[in-house]
């Protein structure tokens, strides 16, 4: 793999494989948020997944979701997008907000220590906003915009955690390089929780 590839494309053979998304995540109708060029479609992979509204800049802000009812979505999927959002805990409720009961919410983000490196202002990206941690209270200090996936789990009210994974498989720990930019290593946390009630 020689070009750049988003960060769902890289996830997608990972997916591909797993009875959690074929069967279980990537069902019914979805949204997509902050889509971009390497939007979430439709797929023989995940024959259940039905519709996928992609949702970016051009259809509306993002951190309010404006105009799209609550709980209207079997799966909210956003791939590395929180993390350019100013009000990125905000987001998160609204982006909850429409998951239906018994659906869930797939989220990827940069991993601060295997994006970022525990360097921040971020290197590769100066538009992040935040960085997240699977750490649980042990955010360093020079992390100044530091966010632990815990923070994010208990927003998601009413939640249950299916999935929480750091994806390093791939990840060169002697390279200072961006490792998403060439298609090593996602590099990333990607957190899946289902909502059990309203």
């Amino acid at each position: 793999m020689t070009s750049h590839q988003g960060a769902t494309s890289l996830a997608y053979s990972r997916r591909a494989q797993s009875r959690l998304f074929t069967e279980r995540v990537f069902v019914g109708h979805a949204i997509d948020i902050g889509s971009g060029p390497d939007a979430l479609k439709t797929d023989p992979a995940f024959p259940l997944l039905k519709t996928i509204r992609e949702w970016d800049q051009t259809q509306g802000d993002a951190t309010y979701m404006d105009g799209v009812p609550g709980e209207s979505f079997d799966l909210v999927y956003s791939s590395h997008c929180l993390e350019h959002i100013e009000r990125d805990l905000g987001a998160l409720c609204a982006w909850w907000n429409l998951v239906k009961v018994g659906g869930h919410l797939c989220l990827a983000v940069p991993d601060e220590g295997l994006y970022e490196r525990f360097r921040w202002p971020p290197r590769y990206n100066s538009d992040h906003k935040h960085s997240y941690s699977t750490g649980i209270g042990c955010h360093l200090l020079h992390m100044t915009e530091s966010v632990g996936m815990d923070t994010l789990t208990r927003k998601c009210h009413g939640g249950r955690l299916i999935s929480l994974v750091r994806l390093e498989d791939g990840f060169d720990d002697n390279s200072f390089r961006d490792q998403t930019a060439d298609g090593t290593c996602e590099c990333g946390i990607e957190l899946v929780i289902r909502k059990e009630r309203a």
